[in-house]
């Protein structure tokens, strides 16, 4: 009898200590996991504002090297845009070309790409196209009297590339009816803050409707790091001045238009739209069906031009020996 209030007695105690030691155990703080998107499933593309990237590869070429040897110049590019990049030139400068006389003074993109293209985004992986710029050059020495000499490289890219926004809109054939409260959408102005892979980005879309018809104004920038050019300096890029208005900020053309809607008339005229201040403006004119009640679609727009951008200026010393 006492040896069984004994035993139930420990029991006790030994539920109790089990019951606290549980009860003073931290609870584990689910692990977030950042979600990638599975298989099949396709990314965002057209987003940010930039295309050609270009950095020079490490220590080629070396910060110093004599005048008596071979420099060798190599840049690392990748197109960070949603869209290939098929034609493209790639300028290497900043140098004297009697001291530094370079095998080539540009490569196309099919000297630097076994596809013959710079491919964008890729939906599925995220990856980007890449390849590597190689500019090589027999020193022969410094002239007389000059013992360093100390250039600024600089690599110019001009590329054709074009700009894909479909923002969503709301088209109401009778905007000014008595029953608005109870309509799918509203016509409004809608913003675009991400960009759509590419340098030359639309940034916001106002809606003017009236009856039976409505106005886009459709407001773009550039929003890379270089210029818009005119197509027919795109040969010759790398030796425009960015001060030289005749020939920059300008887009080569646009288009805009959305499903089951007439098109009237654009301003200003599509082949010649320029950016002031690296911002421009187009409003187009629609008409409306007038047997449907409001819905939403998405207003295509397209912008093609030329673009040609820098990298930031690589000193190097040359030292006679």
């Amino acid at each position: 009898m006492r040896r069984n209030a004994y035993l139930f007695i420990i029991a006790i105690m030994i539920t109790g200590i089990l019951v606290s030691g549980a009860a003073c155990t931290p609870l584990l703080k689910k692990k977030e996991v950042k979600e990638e998107p599975g298989a099949g499933e396709l990314r965002q593309i057209r987003t940010g504002t930039e295309a050609i990237y270009m950095e020079f590869v490490k220590d080629i070429p070396p910060a110093q090297i004599y005048d008596s040897e071979e420099l060798t110049v190599m840049v690392n590019i990748k197109n960070k845009g949603a869209e290939n990049v098929e034609d493209a030139w790639f300028y290497i400068g900043g140098v004297d070309p009697n001291i530094v006389p370079f095998d080539v003074r540009g490569l196309s993109i099919s000297d630097v790409s076994l596809e013959g293209y710079l491919p964008g985004k890729d939906e599925l992986r995220g990856e980007e196209g890449e390849s590597v710029l190689t500019f090589n050059a027999l020193l022969g020495g410094l002239p007389q009297g000059t013992d360093v000499y100390e250039p600024n490289l600089i690599v110019t890219a001009c590329y054709d590339y074009k700009t894909v926004a479909s923002p969503i809109v709301c088209i109401d054939p009778n905007p000014f009816g008595v029953y608005t409260a109870s309509k799918a959408c509203k016509p409004e102005s809608v913003s675009i803050a991400s960009g759509q892979g590419g340098p030359i980005a639309v940034t916001k879309v106002e809606q003017v409707p009236s009856r039976g018809g409505v106005q886009f104004k459709i407001y773009v920038e550039n929003k890379g790091k270089g210029k818009a050019i005119a197509d027919e300096k795109y040969d010759t890029c790398n030796l425009i001045e960015p001060t030289d208005y005749r020939y920059v900020n300008k887009i080569d053309a646009y288009s805009v238009d959305a499903v089951g809607l007439n098109l009237i008339k654009c301003q200003p005229d599509p082949y010649n739209l320029r950016l002031v201040d690296e911002k421009g403006v187009i409003i187009c004119s629609f008409d409306v069906p007038d047997n449907v009640p409001a819905y939403t679609t998405p207003l295509n727009i397209v912008l093609e031009y030329n673009y040609m951008e820098s990298t930031p200026p690589k000193k190097i010393k040359i030292i006679h020996i």
